[in-house]
């Protein structure tokens, strides 16, 4: 989910795949105050980045821009088959490549 991709770029979450994984996470945020506020910290930093108002705006001003530039070279505004295999990150394609 976006979510996973949001804590892999930012911190702010831990990640598990198994019930005993979410149990001993949820036992370290209890036990352990400095972890909570790293990871509140860096949440609030993701949120900042990716959510606030200003990010926002950066970024629907950025595809306009691009949307515009592209119509006006005649170039398609459809994804190329190139691009369908990307994925999103906040509503935006990843321009980095992941190995699986």
């Amino acid at each position: 989910s976006s979510l996973e991709e949001l804590v892999d770029t930012h911190g702010g979450g831990l990640k598990y795949e198994t019930k005993d994984e979410l149990r001993g996470a949820i036992r370290r945020m209890i036990d352990d105050a400095a972890l909570r506020r790293r990871l509140g910290e860096e949440g609030r930093a993701a949120y900042e980045s990716e959510f606030a108002s200003e990010a926002f705006i950066e970024h629907y001003l950025d595809v306009a821009t691009d949307l515009l530039a592209k119509r006006r070279s005649g170039e398609s505004l459809t994804p190329a088959a190139a691009d369908a295999g990307r994925g999103m990150l906040a509503g935006r394609r990843v321009l980095w490549a992941q190995d699986d």
